[in-house]
């Protein structure tokens, strides 16, 4: 939930200060999310590899979509009215909701 709230405050960030401040504390959230969930991928791997393996294949595929589908709403937010002064919102704002609604699904 915190990584969603900091891509929302990414996106109305109005100053390069306020992008930096951002983007680094949404990468030491990630991070630290990601050394977690590590540790219990490693038990994991113990019992079933199937889903260490459905992770790392959906790691892969988001890495290769994500920047793409990014720079395509990034456009939609530039010709749209109301993006048009932030159009790096629509990205951030559809990560944001993305986020929120897969660990509300994990978290169940």
């Amino acid at each position: 939930v915190s990584t969603s709230l900091l891509q929302v405050c990414f996106a109305f960030a109005e100053t390069l200060n306020g992008i930096i401040f951002f983007r680094f504390f949404t990468g030491l959230v990630c991070s630290i999310i990601c050394k977690l969930v590590g540790n219990s991928a490693s038990i994991e791997d113990c019992t079933d590899k199937t889903p260490i393996q459905r992770a790392k294949a959906a790691w892969g595929v988001g890495l290769i979509f994500g920047p793409l589908l990014g720079g395509f709403l990034w456009e939609k937010g530039n010709r749209n009215k109301a993006f048009s002064e932030h159009p790096g919102m629509l990205p951030c704002i559809l990560v944001g909701i993305i986020i929120s609604i897969l660990a509300f699904i994990r978290l169940k």
